[in-house]
């Protein structure tokens, strides 16, 4: 970018009266030819600065320099005034926002309730659709409408209305849900032509990337905050004592109204779908992450919910004094405490004091791995189980099945 320097034109450098006068030996004559000089060279220095401020002046207008810097009212501020696109336009933050903004939407739950005397006995009882809460989400299948949020931000409604950053605005009905990840599957009808988002790997996720989360916050639509990716695997317990597993943790700050909102990488895909927060301090965002997602929405469209494999064990953390114990090498893995009867564990062989290690080529190192593990697997998977029975390395296959505890529509 060119800078021109601006100048003030009524600012003239002369020599003092008192300079010209220190000399007495100059003749008058010298001394009034020396005036009509300098007032010259005054005239022809003013001359040359407005021609060349109004060189600069067509030479921005016309597009020839990219910037020009105006000043204000007597030289109070300047200001470069930039020509063609902002600058800021090739920014990485920019572009992924303007790949994934127009799929991220508004979600306004309604609810209906009686008004007046119930009895009838004053004024006849009359309904009244109310507002019960707002969320975020976004579009996964701009043909079909589909529309992934959190579940609790659509839990109760009686009607669902979604808005677009275009100020189109629908109304959609649930397909399905995933209660064990807080997941549901809305549907805007109609052929609407609607913009999409597309899912990265988050098997491929790493921790210190750039994330961008994308949301309504206390009804702020299409905000837009920046992080990173904290740390990557974070369970995080529920009141209903089935853990959200797989979770990214993120520095990008999330507030109420943001759920159900996208966490996007610097392509503008989704790494994962704003959830939670832990209120005790800063910085601390939690998203459900993105093959998490995809998996549901398979089980969302095909069966209307989403089911989640179930082994049927209770765990204990090892510690080093009950891996002496229990003759182990290492303090890695999680012990069985017990299995419940007609359990995928119990037709595999497993049974209590039995230590598991790994869930085919992963390792297991403490509990909240072989939920996450497990949690990755379908329902009828097999998988292989590695572990260790009074010292001795041991190996288990167990078909998985429905989770029986998990809530279904």
């Amino acid at each position: 970018m060119i800078w021109i320097e601006p100048r003030n034109l009524k600012r003239r450098f002369v020599p003092t009266t008192s300079s010209l006068r220190a000399d007495r030996a100059v003749p008058e004559r010298m001394e009034s030819r020396l005036r009509v000089g300098i007032g010259w060279v005054v005239v022809a220095a003013l001359v040359a600065g407005a021609a060349s401020a109004s060189l600069a002046l067509v030479a921005a207008s016309r597009g020839w320099l990219p910037g020009v810097v105006t000043g204000g009212p007597a030289y109070a501020y300047t200001q470069v005034v930039e020509r063609g696109e902002p600058a800021a336009a090739g920014e990485p933050v920019v572009k992924a926002v303007a790949r994934a903004g127009p799929a991220v939407v508004n979600i306004h739950t309604l609810v209906t309730v009686t008004e007046g005397d119930p009895f009838g006995f004053f004024a006849p009882p009359r309904e009244l659709e109310v507002p019960r809460g707002r969320g975020s989400g976004f579009i996964v299948n701009g043909a079909r409408g589909y529309v992934v949020t959190n579940l609790h931000v659509v839990e109760g409604a009686e009607r669902i209305r979604v808005s677009l950053p275009d100020r189109r605005a629908y109304f959609a009905k649930l397909i399905g849900f995933d209660s064990a990840n807080d997941i549901a599957l809305l549907q805007i009808p109609g052929n609407a032509r609607l913009p999409q988002l597309a899912f990265a790997d988050s098997d491929r996720v790493l921790v210190g990337q750039t994330a961008i989360a994308i949301g309504n916050p206390y009804g702020f639509e299409n905000s837009v905050t920046t992080g990173v990716v904290s740390a990557l695997g974070r369970e995080l317990e529920r009141e209903d004592d089935v853990p959200l597993v797989d979770v990214i943790q993120t520095s990008a700050p999330i507030n109420p109204g943001n759920s159900g909102g996208p966490l996007v990488d610097l392509n503008g895909r989704v790494i994962g779908m704003t959830t939670a927060i832990d209120a005790r301090g800063q910085g601390l965002g939690f998203a459900v992450a993105s093959n998490t997602i995809t998996r549901a929405i398979e089980e969302i469209v095909r069966l209307g919910y989403a089911r989640q494999p179930y082994l049927g064990v209770e765990l204990v953390e090892i510690t080093p004094d009950l891996a002496q114990e229990l003759g182990l090498p290492s303090a890695d893995g999680v012990a069985i405490r017990a299995v419940a009867p007609g359990s995928p564990a119990e037709a595999a062989g497993l049974q209590p004091r039995d230590v598991i290690t790994g869930v085919e080529d992963q390792p297991v190192v403490r509990a909240a791995d072989l939920r996450r593990l497990l949690r990755r697997h379908r329902v009828n998977d097999r998988i292989v189980l590695r572990g260790f029975r009074d010292g001795r390395e041991r190996t288990w296959t167990a078909t998985l099945q429905a989770h029986p505890r998990l809530r279904q529509p």
